[in-house]
């Protein structure tokens, strides 16, 4: 995240009023979030394509895809999210190996990642010591929108 810093306090993104920042999942929002607040940066948007979609706000003077979109169109969407004041825009891709073989992966994975998995797991498995012969509830719907993941992905784990 050092990268997104750097980026973000150099010319031009540091004179931009409003940006907007697209990430694929919403842990990554929730990182870049925390991260931006412990470094005391505001007047940010940390967003997943969902949210940022219903964003209507017209100030936006830059835009960041910390991760890379699924498509061309929805790359071309995001960024018009910025300069809708008339004002020069700006716009920046982070792109590296990692950025293009994990959506690469998820495509044939339907879209869960190795964080949300892990979190599911943590919750029926926990290393408490007491946990041992205890039984593991969990309802799917509420299951599926805490863990990121659809439901029928989620049937995959139960047994």
């Amino acid at each position: 995240m050092k990268d997104l810093m750097m980026l973000i306090k150099s010319s031009p993104f540091a004179e931009v009023q409003s940006i907007i920042i697209y990430c694929k999942f919403q842990y990554e929002t929730d990182l870049k979030s925390k991260y931006l607040s412990d470094n005391n940066i505001q007047a940010m948007v940390v967003a997943t394509v969902a949210f940022g979609m219903g964003l209507d706000k017209s100030d936006v003077g830059a835009v960041i895809h910390y991760t890379l979109p699924e498509s061309l169109e929805e790359y071309v969407q995001e960024i018009g999210r910025a300069g809708r004041d008339g004002r020069l825009s700006y716009y920046h891709l982070f792109f590296d190996d990692s950025t293009y073989f994990k959506p690469h992966s998820l495509t044939y994975s339907d879209g869960v990642d190795e964080y949300a998995v892990s979190r599911f797991l943590s919750e029926v498995f926990t290393n408490e010591l007491d946990s041992h012969g205890k039984i593991c509830s969990l309802v799917k719907k509420p299951a599926s929108r805490k863990f990121d993941m659809k439901e029928e992905v989620l049937s995959a784990f139960y047994f």
